[in-house]
């Protein structure tokens, strides 16, 4: 059938059908496997369906559905409340959520199995309404067909019947001990495709005779053809059928027995080797245990349990025998997938399927074969390395594909070692695979080419999840690619597609390196996202300016592009700029990138008044000369460096700060101007000077004796200097005299809470009020503030909204001192903003957060409150 299932977890309020009747008005209902279409007069042909139906609330949770005629002004709040999360409530214009959360995986089969619901389209009115599905409109009159039908789980006193219908129907067993005569049932009133009926209460050792029926939804009824089961007969202990298993695979054993909980039974495993025996406790009248298979040889074994009190039983299991591999071209079946491959009968074009189960190995393709899942789902077909230092999947053959399989376990750090390995080949198809919990996930190296890499779920692996390395004219295609070290990394590759990939959480997503032009030709558009933003790679553009809602930004060979006003964060590269001339880069925050802002043969750009922290590298220069880089926060680089520089001279910087980075400059073979070229006027301790300025570093150590606000040593840099070394931070030198501590305003997404952290100011200051950043169109204040250390302790707090409500005025000035570290805590309310980072260098200076929990609890190290002191 085509009828629209509705999704499991909805709480529907239905709509009173308020549809004035129209004459020869058009309504199209859609149910079951029939959509009425007819030109009618509603209130003439529909009344009877649509006018007896009550405003009411239908609550849907698992198999279960209940209606209620409840009044939603004052039963709805109720109703929200007190059902298990997931849950959508809609009522006229409003809608309510409750919180939101994964199907648990116990109930995703049932999600395509409710009812589904009629949809009434009227004039331009659509009115929903959870209807009794009428007969007249649904015009099916044929019953369900009934396949698969199945006694399974037999015990002494219990079975499983189990059968499938090709369209949703109700489940009634009925049976009885004399074929003909079903003297008891069982129902189950869920319509479903999948049928399961559990009966239970049998006798042992007795026949029953049974029928299965299903009825759908329009009441067409169909039965099966009479079959029949006995149930165990025992007498003191009897095993369950043994399921054959590969050598090193659980061998799971189960039975049944009439003796008490806490006694014990054993089990022994005899073929070719003696595995080690079980001992197992008895539990509500059965018993299981775990054979390990490792040290098994290839064979047909003796599975025995004895009770200990003189019954016994016994069954046969094939290890290293079961055979879950198949050949469809020659029909041969192996054990394993390596077997299956090094087979001579298998050559080029055969397809190799895996049935559902774990295998450990690590698998060599090196003919073009197909090796896929039976079942073409990869979570039941999961392929895990027998050696961690070795890939699961290394191919070096042309036109392999393999499809539906999960790849892991090869984890070890050794260079490239992957969950699928290509190596030098073409024209290979990696397709609905997941890697997951390797070093690398999916890893093309030395001239693979010409592949598809698409709809794959790569995460969890230690380094890259989709990395290509001098690889070309591959199509990488709908990945979901979430919490590696890297996302996807292109490098030193060219002519590759890349569309509707998603990348999120990863520690750096997405990255393109190279040495030449070619490595950075890419098929890139905006359908691939980074963390629910689109990336942005240009190649030959001129006079552009990339959008403010970028994840990523590459601009290629291009020149007069400006980039600006944006955040930029958690990439390889934040910003890259390869061949590109004459553009910009300016306040943009980038964050948490590999390398903030990267330039491979880059000239003449301007990088001005961004901050650019938290990573690696700030900014890296390869080949790239004649560029300008001023009035930038370079900072908290404490794993790398500030700014590196190879091959790239007749670069000016200046007017930068280098804040806590552990190297601020790391130079080869360049040679750089690290001042302005002319004299600046600017203001420094209330006084006015004209001179060259350099850069503020925070771990100059020199002296200024003529209170300048410029060292009076030079600052080195490896073969460079800057001699005109700022006292304080750039920014200092052109504020006015009056003395705060600002923070300026923060980033969204914002929360009231509680921050803790230490503040240290550059200038002494006369401290009698906190004025608090809001969000914009909010009451975003702060409830009450704590500043204290060095002699002092100064309290507030918030006065409502009144006068200048989003200060918070002390009860006496205190002065802070400059270069004095102060603690703080302060308690926001409503929508303030916020600074999403542990450390902020501001103009009159340092800002961290210790801890921040927001308003429901939740505890970060990142949160610095978007303040003001004065």
């Amino acid at each position: 059938m085509r009828a629209k299932a509705l999704i499991v977890f909805v709480v529907v309020l239905t709509l009173y059908l308020q549809i004035t009747a129209v004459s020869a008005s058009r309504i199209i209902l859609e149910d079951a496997d029939t959509i009425w279409n007819t030109t009618t007069a509603y209130s003439e042909e529909l009344t009877n369906v649509t006018s007896d139906v009550k405003t009411r609330i239908q609550t849907e949770y698992a198999n279960t559905i209940y209606h209620n005629n409840l009044n939603p002004a004052t039963d709805l709040f109720n109703v929200t409340t007190n059902v298990t999360p997931r849950l959508l409530a809609e009522y006229a214009n409003t809608i309510y959520r409750n919180e939101l959360k994964e199907i648990p995986a116990g109930l995703a089969n049932i999600t395509g199995e409710v009812p589904p619901k009629i949809t009434i389209v009227h004039a331009n009115s659509n009115c929903y309404e959870a209807l009794t599905f009428p007969k007249e409109l649904i015009h099916d009159t044929t019953s369900p067909l009934i396949t698969n039908v199945i006694a399974t789980g037999i015990t002494n006193n219990s079975a499983t019947l189990k059968w499938d219908t090709d369209e949703i129907a109700d489940s009634l067993v009925k049976y009885g001990k004399t074929s003909g005569s079903y003297t008891e049932s069982e129902v189950d009133s869920l319509f479903v495709k999948n049928h399961a009926i559990e009966l239970t209460g049998l006798l042992p050792g007795t026949g029953y005779y049974f029928v299965v029926n299903s009825t759908d939804q329009s009441g067409n009824t169909k039965e099966s053809i009479e079959q029949g089961f006995v149930t165990y007969e025992i007498t003191g202990v009897k095993l369950n059928p043994v399921a054959d298993v590969g050598i090193g695979e659980p061998l799971e054993v189960s039975g049944i027995t009439t003796c008490e909980d806490g006694h014990t039974i054993v089990v022994t495993v005899k073929g070719p080797k003696e595995l080690v025996p079980a001992t197992v406790p008895v539990t509500d009248g059965t018993f299981d245990a775990t054979i390990d298979t490792t040290d098994a040889q290839a064979g047909t074994y003796t599975v025995k349990a004895d009770d200990g009190c003189g019954h016994t039983d016994e069954t046969t299991v094939n290890i290293g025998l079961y055979f879950r591999v198949h050949n469809l071209n020659t029909g041969e079946n192996f054990a394993t997938i390596q077997a299956a491959i090094d087979d001579t009968d298998t050559k080029d074009g055969n397809t190799i399927t895996v049935d559902a189960g774990t295998y450990t190995e690590n698998v060599k393709v090196y003919k073009s074969l197909t090796v896929m899942s039976t079942s073409g789902n990869p979570a039941d077909t999961i392929v895990q390395a027998m050696n961690s230092s070795d890939h699961v999947f290394e191919v070096t053959a042309d036109y392999v594909s393999i499809i539906g399989v999960t790849l892991t376990g090869a984890t070890e750090m050794v260079w490239g070692i992957a969950g699928i390995y290509l190596n030098g080949t073409n024209n290979c198809n990696i397709l609905n695979d997941i890697a997951t919990n390797n070093n690398y996930g999916i890893r093309l190296s030395y001239y693979s080419n010409s592949n598809i890499i698409s709809n794959n779920n790569v995460s969890s692996n230690v380094n890259t999840g989709i990395s290509l390395h001098f690889s070309s004219n591959n199509v990488i295609s709908n990945n979901n690619v979430s919490t590696n070290f890297d996302g996807i990394a292109l490098l030193s590759s060219s002519n590759n597609t890349l569309t509707k990939n998603v990348m999120s959480e990863n520690e750096y997503n997405f990255g393109v390196w190279g040495v030449e032009l070619s490595d950075f030709i890419h098929d890139i558009d905006t359908t691939n996202r980074v963390n629910g933003k689109p990336i942005y790679y240009w190649i030959g553009e001129r006079d552009r300016r990339i959008p403010k809602d970028a994840g990523y930004v590459g601009i290629i060979n291009s020149t007069d592009i400006v980039v600006k006003d944006m955040i930029l964060t958690n990439n390889i590269d934040g910003i890259l700029f390869a061949y590109t001339r004459n553009s910009r880069i300016e306040n943009v925050n980038v964050l948490k990138n590999k390398v903030g802002i990267s330039l491979r043969e880059a000239s003449n750009n301007t990088i001005s008044n961004n901050n650019i922290s938290f990573g690696p590298c700030g900014i890296r220069f390869d080949k790239s000369i004649g560029n300008v880089i001023s009035n930038n926060n370079i900072n908290s680089h404490n794993y790398y460096r500030g700014i590196s520089f190879y091959e790239s001279s007749n670069n000016i910087i200046y007017l930068n700060n280098f804040i806590h980075n552990r190297e601020n400059i790391v130079t080869y073979a360049s040679t750089n101007i690290w001042n302005s070229t002319s004299k600046i006027l600017y203001t420094y301790n209330g006084k006015t000077h004209t001179n060259y300025l350099g850069n503020y570093w925070y771990d100059y150590n020199g002296t200024d004796a003529n209170d300048d606000g410029i060292g009076d040593t030079d600052y080195p840099i490896d073969s460079d200097k800057d001699i005109y070394p700022l006292m304080k931070p750039f920014e200092i030198y052109f504020t006015s005299a009056e003395t705060i501590f600002d923070t300026g305003p923060g980033t969204y997404p914002s929360i009231s809470g509680t921050h803790n952290g230490t503040f240290k100011p550059f200038d002494n200051l006369n401290v009698s009020k906190m004025y608090t950043y809001p969000c914009v169109g909010t009451g975003g204040h702060s409830e009450s503030v704590r500043i204290w250390g060095d002699s002092v302790d100064v309290s507030g707090t918030w006065d409502g909204y009144n006068g200048d409500w989003h200060s918070i005025t002390f009860p006496e000035q205190v002065t802070l001192l400059a270069g004095h570290t102060y603690n703080y805590t302060i308690q926001t309310g409503s929508y303030p903003q916020i600074h999403h980072t542990a450390n902020l260098s501001t103009p009159t200076g340092f800002m961290t957060c210790s801890e921040f929990v927001d308003g429901n609890g939740k505890r970060y190290k990142e949160g610095v409150p978007a303040i003001k002191l004065e």
